[in-house]
């Protein structure tokens, strides 16, 4: 399966005309299990457009990363109990996670695959590219099944110093089911480094 989806996004760039990317929309809120290709790492990912709110929970290191989007403020946070530690970082307006993809989001390719979490038969998949004011390039994959949210399949960030993350979702659901993973602690110490948001 993985291979599968590999293939569409690493697949040869095709300037495809007539599809607008204002219209490429994440459910209001969900949850998916994610695995990134890079590091290894894997975990769970909420997200309330409501509340602009991204949470990543890394089940390897327990460590949580809370991106407010309307404060532009992002929390990284490690630790249980009395020994937690939180750090805040600024992001920048490119970092930000719209529920729909920007009018400037080129549309790439598109492909097909089996995703059983999704669908049962073979589905047909998006490819779009998000630039940022940066040499960094945010891509993400969307699943487009009549009836059903696009829902985020894979995503990628690349640039000039190649790819630095690339993340498969799994078994998505367009609930959250713990809402308090989106509290911020009360005390977190400033840095100035920035954290980017995972998907698109």
């Amino acid at each position: 399966m993985y291979l599968e989806i590999l293939s569409v996004i690493l697949g040869v760039v095709v300037a495809v005309t007539g599809q607008d990317p204002t219209a490429a929309c994440y459910p209001p809120v969900f949850q998916t299990e994610y695995y990134n290709l890079i590091t290894e790492d894997r975990g769970f990912i909420y997200v309330d457009f409501s509340k602009q709110k991204f949470v990543e929970v890394s089940s390897v290191s327990s460590n949580k990363y809370i991106h407010d989007f309307a404060k532009l403020q992002s929390y990284a946070i490690s630790g249980s109990g009395n020994h937690t530690t939180c750090k805040n970082y600024t992001l920048q307006q490119s970092q930000v996670m719209y529920r729909c993809l920007p009018p400037y989001a080129k549309y790439v390719t598109h492909g097909s695959g089996y995703l059983h979490h999704v669908a049962s038969e073979k589905m047909l998949l998006h490819t779009w590219d998000v630039e940022t004011e940066t040499d960094k390039v945010n891509r993400v994959v969307f699943s487009v099944v009549g009836g059903q949210p696009n829902w985020p399949i894979m995503s990628q960030e690349y640039g000039y110093h190649g790819t630095t993350n690339m993340y498969i979702y799994l078994n998505p659901t367009p609930t959250v089911s713990n809402q308090s993973v989106f509290t911020i602690p009360t005390s977190c110490q400033t840095y100035e480094i920035n954290i980017s948001p995972i998907i698109g």
